[in-house]
């Protein structure tokens, strides 16, 4: 990678940590996020998928500033429904993130999370209930995206199972 950045990130004081800072390669994002457009021409904004928010936006908001079209999905955040966050925040009015309520996990259900990310059904140890779930085709069918520039994925354990 020959140009990388660490976007977004906020100070976690109890734990003296950053938390929601990543580091991205802008080599192959297409502009306007890695370079601006030469005079004339009209990129098409970057499209991402952000997978575990958490209530935690500052990368989200930073890719959309730069232009990106950020598709966030978390089923944790309570009380949270399907929104648009943010539009027309990058250059020439590009970017922007939409949120939807729903997690990433090998299938499709309406289920159970562990505190550990793992889908358990029914059980007595998992303390979350009524989680919606999809499958990684689920979410870009649910946005309507068939091509994805950056994959975000922070869900505490179900990457790999995902």
């Amino acid at each position: 990678c020959k140009v990388s950045v660490e976007v977004g990130g906020e100070l976690v004081q109890r734990f003296n940590t950053i938390d929601g800072e990543w580091t991205v390669c802008f080599d192959n994002l297409p502009a306007p996020a890695s370079l601006p457009p030469p005079a004339g021409v009209t990129y098409q904004p970057c499209v991402i998928f952000s997978i575990g928010i958490n209530n935690e936006w500052s990368f989200d908001d930073a890719m959309a500033e730069r232009g990106c079209k950020v598709y966030a999905f978390d089923p944790s955040m309570k009380g949270a429904v399907h929104h648009v966050r943010s539009e027309g925040r990058g250059p020439g009015g590009t970017g922007g993130v939409t949120f939807w309520p729903v997690g990433l996990a090998p299938e499709k259900q309406v289920g159970t999370v562990s505190p550990f990310g793992r889908v358990c059904g029914e059980k007595a140890e998992c303390l979350t209930a009524g989680w919606d779930l999809d499958t990684m085709a689920g979410l870009r069918r649910l946005a309507g995206v068939d091509h994805i520039d950056l994959l975000k994925i922070d869900i505490e354990g179900m990457e790999w199972l995902s």
